[in-house]
């Protein structure tokens, strides 16, 4: 049976890297052998709620984690692919409408939220499954045929979930 290593953190005795906070595995020396274990929980919740937030089905959420790292699962990341991860989701607008302000009230222009999805609709239809033609060339003809909208800036708040839904569906045809 493979045991799990343990360390000593100065005075308070021996731990399983399990145990450790995102801050003090920051503070282990380079090189270190010890295995460290996987994201911490809040790690993995923020990257479920970020999950949730983008809308990103089970199946596109899988690939992007097969794509990235080669993982099923975000419990087999590393704490420094958890945060890769998050990352991404940002770069995908998550993140943007859900800071608080001082009052601890959410802050965030409508038009900010439209473009973060904006940039979800550009990114599923380039990365989606069931796109034949991953252009955006076809995304703009997919747009004007469907939902009348001459171009991406002319989407209109209410418009999204639908254009989002059709996006999505094409992969299950």
């Amino acid at each position: 049976m493979l045991k799990k290593p343990v360390i000593n953190l100065s005075g308070q005795g021996l731990v399983q890297p399990s145990q450790l906070f995102s801050h003090q595995r920051k503070l282990l020396p380079a090189g270190s052998s010890v295995m460290l274990a996987g994201p911490t929980r809040a790690e993995l919740a923020r990257i479920h709620i970020a999950k949730r937030d983008l809308k990103l089905t089970d199946e596109l959420y899988r690939g992007f984690l097969h794509v990235l790292f080669g993982r099923s699962s975000a419990k087999d990341l590393t704490h420094e692919q958890a945060e890769e991860l998050l990352v991404h989701f940002k770069s995908l607008g998550w993140g943007s409408e859900h800071t608080t302000g001082a009052s601890g009230s959410r802050r965030a222009s409508p038009s900010h939220g439209v473009e973060a999805q904006i940039r979800l609709i550009k990114y599923l239809w380039m990365h989606g499954p069931g796109i034949r033609k991953k252009t955006p060339e076809a995304l703009e003809h997919f747009l004007s045929h469907h939902f009348h909208v001459s171009g991406l800036k002319q989407i209109k708040a209410r418009q999204i979930p639908g254009i989002l839904g059709a996006i999505r569906n094409m992969g299950k045809m």
